[in-house]
């Protein structure tokens, strides 16, 4: 991490963000699944070999799913999960570019893996007994939150990134889709005026795509192809049927 007050917030906000994480997602996903089975497999298991497989494969992407989650709030957030520590910057980056709520699905998903792999219906029942509290949560407390501390930030950015899908209805219904390494907005027809957030600032950008003209006075604009001549080609395309 870098000197200076920022590289000083980083390394403080890593320290409070490790613990949480030990104490947080520790005890929901990895405690109380043990106090309740002692992590011993049912014989037989449900489904066989197969379903431990994936069973397997939930609990280890949502080991690595929290842990990316974790990671992005403290080297682009520069904060914590804790509500008493919340980030600076709107986190977008990462796998927040397809979801907005990863950290908890991802708890989730290491749930029923584990529920899925010891053959442990009873881990079934609390994974869907932790997800109430937990969707409360978010409806309740962490968007209104967000919406007041970021604005029209957060709100363009839960417009286009839904939680739970990685596939969201644009601006006016358009169907919108994320790919490669930075935000590409793709529609059915050309949008102006589309705010979207800016992974490497983590703040939003203007997408003009009809109006390439503003782009070349020097407005704040977001290329959606890699080349500005595939840019200025957007608005000569025909409107799909």
């Amino acid at each position: 991490m870098s000197g200076g007050p920022e590289g000083r917030r980083k390394r403080s906000t890593a320290v409070a963000t490790s613990a949480f994480f030990a104490v947080g997602p520790g005890i929901v996903a990895g405690v109380i699944p043990w106090r309740l089975t002692r992590w011993k497999v049912r014989q037989p298991v449900p489904g066989g070999v197969g379903v431990r497989a994936l069973g397997a494969v939930l609990v280890a992407g949502g080991a690595v799913g929290m842990t990316h989650s974790f990671v992005r709030f403290v080297v682009e957030g520069l904060g914590t999960p804790l509500p008493v520590a919340p980030p600076q910057r709107l986190v977008v980056g990462g796998v927040y570019r397809h979801v907005r709520n990863p950290m908890y699905l991802a708890g989730e998903a290491a749930i029923l893996g584990q529920a899925l792999l010891l053959g442990q219906p009873v881990l079934l029942l609390y994974g869907a007994s932790a997800a109430v509290p937990v969707v409360a949560f978010v409806r309740y407390y962490e968007e209104p939150t967000m919406l007041k501390t970021f604005g029209a930030e957060y709100e363009d950015y839960r417009r286009n990134v839904p939680g739970g899908r990685n596939s969201a209805r644009g601006v006016r219904g358009r169907k919108v889709r994320w790919r490669g390494p930075f935000w590409k907005y793709q529609a059915s027809r050309p949008t102006d005026g589309v705010q979207l957030p800016d992974l490497g600032e983590a703040r939003p950008r203007l997408l003009s795509a009809t109006q390439p003209d503003r782009c070349r006075r020097g407005a704040d604009c977001v290329p959606v192809s890699p080349t500005e001549r595939e840019f200025r080609s957007l608005d000569r395309r025909e409107p799909a049927e």
